[in-house]
């Protein structure tokens, strides 16, 4: 009966963790496209690492990046979640992800590979590889 429990309870805290994977997800794209500084700050990890040709900057230099990109231009992302796979502690998302400038042109589009680590009960974007990377990640990087 209690090894029972235990595999219940096991499942239903992956399905969990998927449905807030999902959710914290979503909410970073929305704050993406609401310009939301302040929650992109909280969902970004202290040790973030991004293997991206524009994006190689540590968590502060990237949201300042990101910040003076936001009162330079006016453009939305658009993301379609590929595929979520979710532990307990840490989680992949794979999406496609477009930039649209105001007149509806799609001026960036990539495949790229989010990794959310589990950081004091939430999720935290701890490592995003671009498919066409600018460096090869070492295995290190990866280790949680």
């Amino acid at each position: 009966m209690i090894l029972s429990a235990g595999c219940n309870s096991t499942r239903l805290a992956k399905k969990n963790s998927k449905a807030t994977v999902l959710s914290t997800v979503e909410t970073y794209i929305k704050a993406m496209n609401t310009e939301d500084i302040k929650t992109l700050e909280l969902l970004y990890g202290e040790d973030f690492k991004s293997y991206a040709p524009i994006f190689d900057l540590p968590k502060k230099q990237l949201l300042k990046r990101i910040q003076n990109g936001f009162e330079q231009q006016d453009h939305q992302i658009k993301a379609k979640i590929i595929e979520i796979i979710s532990g307990p502690t840490v989680a992949t998302v794979e999406l496609d992800w477009m930039i649209i400038n105001e007149n509806g042109e799609i001026i960036y589009s990539q495949d790229l590979l989010q990794v959310w680590k589990m950081e004091k009960s939430n999720w935290k974007l701890n490592r995003i590889l671009f498919y066409a990377a600018s460096k090869v990640p070492e295995a290190g990087d990866f280790k949680f």
